[in-house]
Order: C-alpha cells, then sequence, then structure tokens
C-alpha cells in the first residue's frame, strides 16, 4: 500500500485518522501534516499524533514534512518492526519521534526496530528520538537546534549514533540514556563519527552491549555537504 499526497489519512481495519494498526508493508511518502487545530478548551480534534504507529510492521515514512501537532509528529509503539523513516523533516514542534510509549511495554516493544536516516529536526522540544526496549539505528540526519532534549535512550534501548549532525543553538547535550526520572533502567549507545556543532556534546553509553547491523549500508560522512542534502 502507498499512501501520498496531503493531510491526514486512515488505513487499516483499526485504524483512527491517522493511526497505522495493525498492517504491514505501507509506504507514507510526499505528505505534509502541519498546525492541528486545537479545541479552545485544551485537547485536539482527532488524534493528537500527526502519524501513529502500532502493532504494525514492514512500514516505510519517506519525504514527509511534519509540525506543529497537538501530540507527537511520530509515534512507533507497541511492538512495531521494520519501520524506516527517511527523508523527513521534523520541525517546529515539542515532541518529534516517540519509540514505545509505555515502561510497562517491554514484553512486546523489545520487538522494536527502526532505522532513521537523512531526516532533518528542527526547532523541537523533545524526541528527537526518545526511545526504550527498542533497536534503533540511527545514521545522517540532521538534528537542529532542539530546545530541551535531543536524542534519549531509555529501558534497554540500543542506539546505533553514527555520522549525524546535531548542531546546537547552545552548547548543550545531544544525547542522554535516561531521560525520565520513571524509567528505572538506561539504555545503550553506540556513538561514531558524529558532527558536534556549536557546543553540541554527543555521548555513548555502554557501546559494548549495543547490536551489530544486520545489514550493509553506504554512510556518508558527517559534514557540511551532509547538512546541506538533508
Amino acid at each position: 500500500v502507498v499512501i501520498t499526497g496531503k493531510g491526514g489519512f486512515t488505513i487499516g481495519e483499526k485504524a483512527i485518522h491517522n493511526q497505522i494498526k495493525p498492517v504491514e508493508q505501507v509506504i507514507i511518502t510526499d505528505i505534509t501534516m502541519k498546525d492541528q487545530i486545537k479545541k479552545s478548551g485544551g485537547g485536539c480534534y482527532g488524534r493528537g499524533d500527526a502519524i501513529g504507529i502500532s502493532y504494525s510492521h514492514d512500514i516505510w515514512v519517506h519525504h514527509t514534512t511534519l509540525s506543529n501537532y497537538c501530540d507527537g509528529l511520530l509515534d512507533i509503539v507497541k511492538g512495531s518492526y521494520n519501520v524506516t523513516a527517511s527523508w523527513n523533516r521534523f520541525q517546529n514542534h515539542e515532541k518529534a519521534i516517540l519509540i514505545s510509549s509505555s515502561k510497562f511495554d517491554g514484553n512486546l516493544d523489545k520487538n522494536i526496530t527502526v532505522t532513521l536516516h537523512h531526516n532533518y529536526f528542527f526547532n523541537n522540544l523533545v524526541r528527537q528520538p526518545r526511545a526504550r526496549f527498542a533497536l534503533v539505528d540511527m545514521y545522517n540526519n540532521y538534528i537542529h537546534n532542539w530546545r530541551a532534549g535531543a536524542s534519549a535512550y531509555s529501558l534497554y534501548s540500543q542506539f546505533i549514533i553514527e555520522n549525524n549532525i546535531y548542531e546546537a543553538d547552545v552548547k548543550k547535550k545531544a544525547t542522554s540514556n535516561q531521560e525520565l526520572p520513571g524509567d528505572p533502567a538506561p539504555g545503550s549507545a553506540r556513538a561514531i563519527g558524529n558532527l558536534e556543532l556549536n557546543g553540541a556534546v554527543v555521548s555513548g553509553y555502554t557501546p559494548e552491549n549495543v547490536f551489530q547491523r544486520p545489514y550493509t549500508i553506504n554512510i556518508d560522512t558527517a559534514d557540511e555537504d551532509l547538512k546541506n542534502k538533508v
């Protein structure tokens, strides 16, 4: 299934608005979703996330622009696996990407696998991305001007953070291994070849615990050419 165009969408027998559950082999491409209408008394019309993926696998989110939504821009939860987000723009928002939504979903969410590459994150508060339990392969992304936290990994999640560009507005950490006090255990990350600009600090944690890629890829060098490319 290929979903293309602009605006929201509904897919799958149990899908509601922008929620994908449970489906397989879906491509979401060339969609712009922004400025969700909010209720005057609080809350949102429809679902709060721009795109939510639950109980699904083999999903590709490609060339989308997501900004200014009520809740998150992209949620990958409930054991979804083989999810790739590439060449997207996540911008001008509070919460960009959440991978695993609860500390109580470990048995299911330990199966989550996500690849993030060549995405541009700009002027978001947190979650670029933020993960529990999952295996996350993150390379050649450009994370720019985060307001609180860039990438965070906790509760046994494993991150490969390779050849990304982290450009801070002021000197601050770009990665953390335990973002929320409610998560009782850290995750692990192997940080390799990242470009740290304007005081950004990228660090790994227990890299020996991080998985090895089960596939071969070509990775760009993290430099000005990659910044312009993304």
